[in-house]
This record gives structure tokens, sequence and C-alpha cells, in this order.
């Protein structure tokens, strides 16, 4: 025992050195995880602060990326979360969402039309008492009526935005060919009827053979592109005004076919015309609802050049060879081309119902001009002469006679909406 006691302490004094030897240990130890059951923040006497109200403000207007309510006021990321009672009110109500004012997205949005149209092309102009019979009774010769021609009429577009402020048009219209044949017997004391100057004979020409056959037809064709732009609109009223460009083509013949002068010959005098219209349009489009009635209006006008050319024709089969018909010889046989001015108003007004709401059935009036226009039947001259020296003739001169053309008529059909 008396042994162990140096040992023991020897092995204490050793120890306490070690001890004190070493550096003072001041790191605090690490806190427990938080209890979120309750606030870390040190409790306050004072009152917690008011909630936030938010204004129309631009800048609080701005919610963070990913949320929908902006932080609240006081609270941290260390805080508990808040109780249901302190939450703030609907979202949408406090703090608008910053993408409420962004209009909706655009969709492709249009219209097509399709109206079936009736209407009244001009008569062909003759010169008067072309062709009698034995009485002096006309025939052939004055205006001459084509009736009631038929066409189709085709409409569509799309609007450029989602509020219908822009949008494009096309048009394209075509009038289907209308013909007038008139058939006249020969030896049967009728005539084609010419003025001479000096005198020429035989004169009238007496019809022979087969007789004569009298032909003429029409046909009127036009297209348009427009920009549309909304001027004024209201709950039942809509205004846009156009800008656009315009086509019209106007082709017409006459042609007479017959027998005279020598027993069995055949004849033959035709005046072909045709008129392109080249043109920049203005104009405005109006529309007023009432349920599911409603009516609209274009008045539209394009101004520009009419190209306008003439084809004479004229042949026979009689046995001594000739130059020379009734109507045409070397004088006025040939093709001719002019260019003139012209403008070309129209009017189309239609009253429509909202069959479904995509559907409307229309019906409607046109009405149309086209100004400085060649037409055939106008470019007969009946003043013929002895052939000149050579053969050749003065007479009859090409007039190049204008004149406008007058459409109007009616139109049934149906729009579709997309």
């Amino acid at each position: 025992m008396r042994k162990n006691i140096p040992a023991m302490m020897a092995a204490w004094i050793a120890t306490t050195g070690i001890v004190y030897g070493q550096q003072p240990n001041n790191i605090p130890p690490v806190p427990a995880v938080p209890n979120w059951s309750m606030p870390l923040n040190p409790p306050s006497s004072k009152e917690p602060p008011s909630p936030v109200t938010y204004t129309s403000s631009p800048v609080q207007q701005q919610a963070p990326p990913g949320f929908d309510v902006p932080p609240r006021s006081g609270w941290n990321e260390l805080s508990a979360p808040p109780a249901p009672s302190e939450m703030l009110p609907t979202p949408h109500v406090a703090f608008p969402s910053p993408y409420s004012d962004v209009p909706p997205c655009w969709r492709v949005c249009g219209w097509f039309n399709e109206d079936f149209m009736m209407v009244f092309m001009p008569p062909q102009m003759l010169p008067p008492n072309l062709v009698t019979d034995a009485t002096g009774a006309q025939i052939v010769g004055g205006p001459t009526s084509y009736g009631i021609s038929f066409g189709l009429r085709i409409d569509g577009g799309f609007w450029l935005d989602s509020d219908q402020r822009h949008g494009v048009q096309g048009i394209l219209t075509g009038i289907f060919r209308q013909y007038n044949v008139v058939n006249v017997l020969g030896d049967a004391g009728n005539n084609i009827n010419t003025t001479v100057t000096p005198a020429m004979t035989p004169a009238p020409f007496a019809l022979l053979g087969p007789g004569l056959q009298f032909s003429t037809w029409s046909e009127f064709n036009f297209a348009e592109l427009n920009d549309l732009r909304r001027l004024w609109q209201n709950d039942n009223f809509r205004l846009y005004g156009i800008l656009g460009v315009k086509y019209a083509q106007l082709e017409e013949d006459v042609s007479f076919l017959y027998s005279t002068v020598t027993p069995g010959s055949i004849f033959l005098d035709e005046f072909h015309t045709r008129n392109d219209f080249w043109g920049v349009q203005l104009g405005l489009w109006m529309a007023v609802t009432n349920g599911n009635w409603g009516a609209d209006v274009a008045l539209k006008c394009a101004f520009g050049v009419n190209y306008a050319a003439i084809s004479v024709m004229g042949s026979n089969t009689s046995p001594a060879p000739s130059n020379t018909q009734v109507l045409t010889n070397d004088a006025n046989i040939g093709y001719f081309e002019s260019s003139f001015f012209s403008v070309l108003p129209e009017v189309n007004a239609n009253l429509w119902y909202q069959l479904t709401p995509r559907l409307q059935l229309r019906a409607g009036y046109n009405f149309l001009a086209l100004t400085n226009i060649i037409r055939p039947g106008q470019q007969i001259v009946q003043n013929l002469d002895p052939a000149a020296v050579g053969g050749f003739h003065n007479q009859p001169q090409l007039p190049f006679a204008t004149t406008t053309l007058l459409v109007h008529g009616l139109n049934l059909g149906a729009s579709w909406r997309y």
C-alpha cells in the first residue's frame, strides 16, 4: 500500500498538468432542432404589426416569380408558419395578377361568303334597222337584250388580331357568259341595210340561201383584294375603312354569218372586244345588328386604267375572191388597242339572319358601273364606199366609241364564320 501511494500521486499530478496545458474551448453547443410550433423570435410586449394593405401601385403588383401572393411583413424564414386566421385575403382580390391586362391569345378567325347572283347586263347596242324584213320592220338592230344573267360571288377573309380591328379580304365575282342568237330567213325579202356614200350596188344587200344568223355574247368578271381597318364600333354598329386593288374584265362578241350577193356563198363579219381594268380601291363597310337580324352595306370606288382591245374579222367563200364583206373590209379589219382612265364604283347592300352562331343566311342588292369601255356593237359602221385605187377602201373607219357599263341585280347566299 505504501508503495502504491507515490505512484498514484505522480499519476494525478501528470494528468492535471495535461488538462491545464490545453487551449480553452469557447464554441457554444449546437442548438437543437427548432420547435416550429412556437416562434423562435424572442417574445415582445409590443403589439404585432398591422396587416399590410396592398394598393394598385405598379411596384406592389409585381409578384415574385412562382408566387401568387407577396411575402408577409414581420415574418422570416425562421418564423413559424402563419395560422389560418392570419392568412391574407384572396390573392386575386387583394393582389391582382400582373398578367391580367394581357389580351387573349390570337387565333385564326374570319368568314367565308358565297352568293348566287341574278343580274341585268346592259343590252348590246347595234345600229338601228341593221337587218329588216320586206316591210322595213327591224329584225336586228338597236338595243339587244341579254335578259337575266347569272353568276357567283365568293367573299372570304380573316382577322389579324383578336379584337377584329384589322383584317384582309378577297372577293371574286363571275357573271356567266350570256348569249343572244337571232336567225333570219333568206330569199324572203330580208335585207342588211347600209349607208352608202357614194352609191354602191346592191344596197341594201338581200339575204339569200340560208339567210343570216346573228349572235352576241357578254361575260364579265372582277376580283379585289382589300385591307380592312376598323374606324368605329359600339354594341350594335361597326364601321371599317377599305383600301385595296381591283381588277375587272369585260369580254364581248358580235358576229354575222350570212349569204348574200352570190347564191351559196357564206360571209362572216365579227367584232370582238376585251376590256381589262386595273385600279386602286377606296371604300367603307358598315354593319348594324339587332338580335339575330342584321344588315351591312359596302360602298367602294376604284380608280385606274382600262386597257381596251378590238379585234375585227371578216371572210367569205365567194367564187370571186374579195376582201369585202357587208360590214367589214380592209379599212376596219385588224387588231386595235387603246387605254383610257376609268372609274369603277360599286354598292352592295345585304340583309341577313343569324341562323346559328356560325351560319348566316343573306339576301342583297348590287350595283356597279365601269366607265370608258369599248363594246363591239358600237364599232359597227354602215357607211360603205367603192374600192379606191389598188382595191383598198376608205370606209368603214373604226370609231373607237366608248360608253359606260351599268350592271345591277340581286344576290342570295350564306355566310360562315369561323
